[in-house]
């Protein structure tokens, strides 16, 4: 791996950033890659967590990501702005360490595809419902008629 050096404001020395680029394949698939593990955070779970949370909230705030455009053809500007506001909050995310966001790309990708499941999953259980709800009033007016004849 790369090393990069950052250099530190008010130190006289510069620190140390360990480059780290992205494992071939896809985070969380069986041919892939674990995230946390490739992103260093393997015991530091709350970090891990934190930077997810803060993706998921900035995914939720641009109005241009949607769940049901493939990650290639999200906006590209929106993005990097997803991008760009995590990282500023997260300062561990720096491009010297990780090139190209690739971790955001990653959690923002894992978390469009998980939210898109959501909503068609939520959507298949309504339509079920609907559908139970409709056979039910159409099987008690059947009966209601069949009481009507005798």
């Amino acid at each position: 791996m790369k090393k990069a050096f950052i250099p530190v404001e008010d130190a006289d020395d510069e620190v140390v950033v360990e480059r780290m680029e992205k494992p071939p394949g896809e985070a969380g698939t069986s041919d892939g890659f674990n995230l946390q593990e490739s992103m260093g955070l393997k015991d530091d779970k709350d970090l891990y967590n934190n930077i997810m949370r803060e993706v998921r909230t900035q995914v939720h705030l641009n109005p241009k990501l949607d769940p049901f455009i493939t990650f290639n053809y999200q906006d590209a500007g929106s993005l990097a702005n997803v991008y760009r506001k995590v990282t500023a909050m997260y300062p561990y995310l720096t491009s010297d360490r990780f090139p190209r966001s690739w971790p955001i790309a990653e959690m923002t990708k894992q978390y469009l595809a998980n939210w898109r499941r959501r909503v068609r999953a939520a959507a298949r259980r309504a339509k079920a419902a609907k559908a139970a709800l409709s056979s039910k009033t159409a099987s008690s007016s059947k009966r209601r008629l069949e009481d009507d004849e005798e």
